[in-house]
């Protein structure tokens, strides 16, 4: 007991010394309120980053949740201090736990690519407040406001600033002794008198806030640090009709109408465009847009799984493909797309997109992730949801999309074959041993290590587990004749997720033959294209294929190999010595008398 009141009162001290380091009242609190075994951690983290709010120690100990790559894609202009906050709140909209009223559904999280554009916007408008407000108002801690008071705050400070009595006037422009304008602040002129100015100073920055109903007055510590050039286009009066926000890499961040509107008057836009043309300093060429963002961005793990047995499939279409991006978002410079001012972006491939997400796909993930949701499914919902049985899913269908993207992920494989013309490249192949011996190399390569392989080792690998579950469980082992653990085996993996593991399987041994990709495998190189033999594969309980195959037919060696321009029926080990002896640059091929 003496030991436990010792490691606590160390503890206590430790907590304490944060302060010296900056850590706030309200935080240390927070610690103290923490569950005994807990305080240890936070403390340490607390060392490290004393700048860490409430959200960021409690993130500490939920486990299961890793920023996915967009929303750290979408939070990284932010400020540190506001980016876990907001990286918090992302977490709750997963969850759908943002909403306080049941009925309101503005900031319901609905799918993975547009479920982030209802929570956005008003991020970013939270983010202005944060730093036009709290920074300077230390008393306020964000780290214990839920989203809805950030944001109604947010809302509140917003109102204020555009109503406020200070910043009514601009500061004058600078005139000669004769009276003319020669203010270096005008960075343009158009012919109807109108012009383009330059927002430097915190009070002219205030004013635009004020005529424009937006909160730019809040950027006065960004201009002055050089983060970012105010630009605001003005009448022959002086009134402000667009301010424009670039970025220190030259690149437009905002245009902005009163009330944070688009522009929709033709004459300011030909203006805008007029300005950026005669720009050095502004980047004409954006080169990706906003679905380009969204397409570089997107990684599998943004995949929201379905476990409804009628939507899983699509789940498995997205992970391997990535979502369809291609539409048409129109001119809307919200979005990023500022082509309407001369800002132009590369049009979007969507093949592209898609061909790079099914070359990259990782097919074991994605059998698990698949799996996984149909456990979930078979969960019963803590909302009252009857649970699914295995008979909801269609596992057939299942296993019949996971294979179609895996024989269109070898047929990339296929495709990517390089093949040089063998009267042009001689050299080529001479450095690689021959012809023939190229051709047998890349057809190793392959047989190796290709999507189909990939699945089956899968299956490999879980029936493995389910084999040991029946030889620990039940004292069966594969020598006792009087129990036939394949077939038991076998039946507990179609009585679980695990069946679709199984059924992949089956589907690659009787599709694989007649499939194109592998008829232009053989043609290319001139082998035969052959599928492992599980029974050979590096596993304690091997499967039987004659269970999957309904025959013995796959019991040779999965690496036998036989050239097609060689007489039927001679083995691999002939084309082995062939290769050999073609390495060996010999010319005539010889054969002891009791080759076979």
């Amino acid at each position: 007991m003496w030991y436990y009141r010792t490691v606590l009162a160390a503890i206590e001290d430790a907590i304490n010394a944060l302060q010296s380091k900056g850590v706030s009242e309200g935080i240390i609190q927070f610690v103290h309120s923490l569950p005994d075994n807990q305080k240890g951690k936070a403390i340490g983290a607390l060392n490290q980053n004393p700048s860490m709010m409430i959200d960021d120690l409690k993130n500490l100990f939920q486990s299961g949740y890793k920023p996915s790559s967009q929303e750290l894609q979408l939070t990284q202009d932010y400020d540190p201090k506001f980016k876990s906050w907001a990286l918090y709140q992302y977490k709750q909209l997963r969850a759908n736990k943002l909403n306080d009223d049941p009925k309101d559904d503005r900031w319901e999280y609905k799918q993975s690519i547009t479920g982030y554009s209802g929570i956005k916007d008003d991020l970013d408008e939270i983010h202005d407040f944060f730093r036009g407000h709290v920074l300077d108002n230390p008393n306020y801690n964000l780290g214990t406001k839920s989203f809805q008071e950030a944001y109604d705050d947010s809302v509140e400070w917003h109102n204020a600033i555009s109503q406020r009595g200070s910043g009514k006037f601009y500061l004058p422009f600078k005139r000669d002794e004769s009276g003319n304008i020669v203010d270096e602040k005008i960075v343009h002129r158009f012919e109807d008198g109108s012009m383009m100015v330059r927002v430097e100073d915190p009070n002219d920055l205030d004013v635009e806030g004020n005529f424009m109903h937006h909160c730019v007055g809040s950027y006065a510590r960004e201009v002055e640090s050089g983060h970012c050039t105010i630009y605001s286009l003005r009448n022959k009066f002086n009134n402000p009709e667009a301010t424009i926000e670039v970025g220190s890499d030259g690149k437009v961040k905002q245009i902005k109408g009163p009330n944070n509107g688009s522009i929709t008057d033709e004459e300011q836009v030909e203006k805008i465009k007029e300005f950026f043309e005669g720009r050095e300093d502004i980047d004409k060429k954006a080169g990706e847009g906003y679905v380009h963002q969204r397409a570089r961005d997107w990684d599998p793990s943004e995949v929201d799984w379905s476990n409804y047995p009628d939507d899983l499939k699509y789940s498995i279409t997205e992970y391997a493909y990535g979502p369809y991006l291609d539409d048409d978002y129109g001119d809307d410079e919200d979005s990023g797309d500022f082509a309407r001012f001369g800002i132009t972006s590369e049009d979007f491939d969507q093949d592209e997109f898609t061909d790079q997400n099914i070359r990259n796909v990782d097919l074991n993930d994605l059998v698990k992730e698949a799996t996984s949701a149909i456990e979930e499914g078979l969960k019963s919902s803590p909302y009252g949801r009857t649970s699914f049985t295995l008979e909801d899913y269609n596992i057939n269908e299942l296993a019949e999309s996971v294979v179609s993207v895996a024989f269109d992920k070898f047929k990339r494989e296929v495709d990517d074959i390089y093949l040089p013309d063998p009267t042009q490249e001689q050299e080529f192949y001479e450095r690689r041993g021959g012809l023939e011996a190229y051709k047998l190399k890349t057809a190793e390569k392959i047989l190796n290590n290709n999507s189909l392989t990939t699945l089956l080792y899968h299956f490999a690998d879980q029936y493995d587990g389910y084999a040991r579950y029946m030889n620990d469980n039940f004292n069966f082992s594969l020598e006792e004749s009087e129990f036939d653990l394949d077939q038991s085996t076998y039946g507990a993996m179609d009585n679980s997720p695990d069946k679709l593991s199984l059924e992949i399987a089956k589907k690659i041994f009787a599709t694989y033959e007649n499939n194109e990709s592998v008829q232009k495998f053989e043609e290319l190189l001139g082998v035969q294209f052959t599928l492992p033999n599980l029974q050979d594969y590096d596993v304690e309980y091997k499967p039987k294929m004659s269970y999957i195959t309904g025959s013995q037919m796959y019991t040779e060696d999965p690496a036998q190999l036989r050239f097609q321009d060689l007489p039927e029926g001679e083995s691999f080990n002939l084309a082995r010595h062939r290769k050999n002896q073609l390495e060996d640059n010999e010319e005539e091929l010889v054969l002891p008398d009791d080759f076979e």
